[in-house]
């Protein structure tokens, strides 16, 4: 087995050293790393230039008030004549790899203020610092430590979402000539440094927009045409196929209607209340609404009933008031002011995913979905001794909830947390 990039003993690459995807693509080396104790995505290597990059974006989100600059005089221009703003460099802490075989090293970065798929760019003079050899082949980029051979591994599903991004910021702007006289562009023009395909933001927003409107009713069961889905015009005509008889076998998941749902199994999402026994009942005055709210009141509660959501209670002990929130188009929505009932119950300190980390598990997924969970939080189940507590009063009586209603005291990571289980 031949073995290559070698740069001291067991510095080395072989099949074994393969990540997916295996055998041949051309997907560039994205990797992640530790800067100033921020875990980075989206770092591309690059040895075949002399300068290491770090995007203003990316730079204000690590928060780093006191960082020292060195003015950076030479301008940065583009294949087009276009000039990309420098900031200046700045020294950061980068750490390669992880435990045991980690390795840190005080790194040079040139700050330039410009939008780019990635967040910073490794160059020769990183490589030479840490003695690291990278194998885009292998997706791997290896570098010796006192522990040993430490590796940070590429992403191959990132290095692809920042090549589509590169794309759609490149395309249709080649034939655009531009004077090496020009002045710096504006915000949402198309720049490049050094090869590096900075984003057109305004082309991507427009893009998001478009996308949206190319969607298109498919009747998934033919007898019945209320019951339809949306999917995108631009699906190939076979995977078009293919998607209409998935969505066929799993009718059963789908709702068109408030007709009762199933529900959740109380063995995988219950939620508990634990009102502090300390606390005492805290029971509202009844609020006066004039006809015409309490008409929109009274026919809100047919529909809960009618989907068993709340049921009559007698004797509860706690005891809240409906409040109706305005909607666009005039419409008003039913909330129950929990205050009280929430000011007794402590806080559930389940952790809620960050969005940015949820994006980026999206990178390579080719297909792309906005299915919905239909009443998701009614369909987790209220713990029975607390249902009472969720009593609240109208002009036709007092009712409790069955399930979890909105407005409760940690109902998002209740709803999270079966949202985790199910996945």
């Amino acid at each position: 087995m031949c073995e290559i990039g070698t740069i001291q003993d067991g510095l080395s690459f072989s099949d074994k050293d393969l990540e997916n995807p295996r055998g041949t693509h051309n997907d560039a080396l994205i990797i992640s790393a530790t800067i100033s104790n921020f875990w980075v995505k989206k770092i591309l290597v690059d040895s075949g230039s002399s300068t290491n990059i770090i995007f203003h974006d990316a730079f204000v989100k690590l928060g780093i008030s006191n960082a020292q600059f060195t003015p950076f005089n030479t301008p940065l221009v583009g294949f087009f004549g276009e000039i990309v703003e420098a900031l200046g460099e700045v020294t950061l802490p980068l750490s390669l790899g992880s435990y045991p075989k980690r390795f840190t090293k005080m790194v040079k970065f040139l700050l330039v203020k410009a939008s780019c798929a990635y967040n910073m760019i490794l160059r020769r003079p990183n490589l030479n610092i840490f003695q690291a050899i990278g194998s885009t082949y292998h997706m791997k980029l290896k570098f010796p430590t006192p522990e040993g051979v430490g590796e940070a591994i590429g992403d191959y599903r990132l290095a692809r979402e920042c090549h589509a991004v590169t794309l759609r910021g490149s395309s249709g702007n080649h034939k655009r000539q531009v004077s090496s006289k020009e002045r710096a562009p504006k915000p949402g023009k198309i720049l490049r440094e050094n090869g590096i395909h900075l984003v057109d933001e305004e082309a991507e927003r427009k893009e998001r927009i478009t996308a949206t409107k190319t969607l298109k009713h498919v009747e998934i069961v033919p007898i019945d045409p209320k019951k339809t889905l949306k999917i995108g015009t631009e699906l190939p005509s076979e995977l078009e196929e293919k998607l209409k008889i998935l969505l066929g076998r799993n009718l059963d998941v789908f709702a068109w209607g408030d007709e009762p749902l199933p529900g959740i199994p109380h063995k995988y999402a219950l939620h508990h209340l634990r009102v502090d026994p300390k606390m005492r009942p805290m029971k509202q005055n009844k609020r006066a609404f004039d006809p015409e709210k309490n008409r929109h009141i009274a026919a809100e509660v047919e529909k809960l009933l009618a989907a068993k959501y709340i049921r009559p209670v007698s004797y509860p002990n706690w005891l809240a008031n409906v409040v109706l929130v305005p909607k666009p188009e005039g419409k008003w929505r039913l909330c129950i002011d929990f205050t009280y009932l929430n000011k007794a119950c402590p806080k559930y300190l389940f952790p809620l995913p960050q969005i940015n980390l949820l994006v980026d598990s999206t990178a390579g997924c080719e297909l792309l979905t906005f299915l919905d969970a239909y009443q998701g939080y009614n369909q987790i189940g209220l713990a029975p001794e607390d249902q009472e507590k969720s009593s609240f009063i109208t002009n036709r009586g007092i009712y409790c909830y069955d399930v979890m209603p909105f407005g409760l005291k940690n109902d998002g990571a209740t709803y999270q947390r079966l949202v985790n289980t199910m996945f």
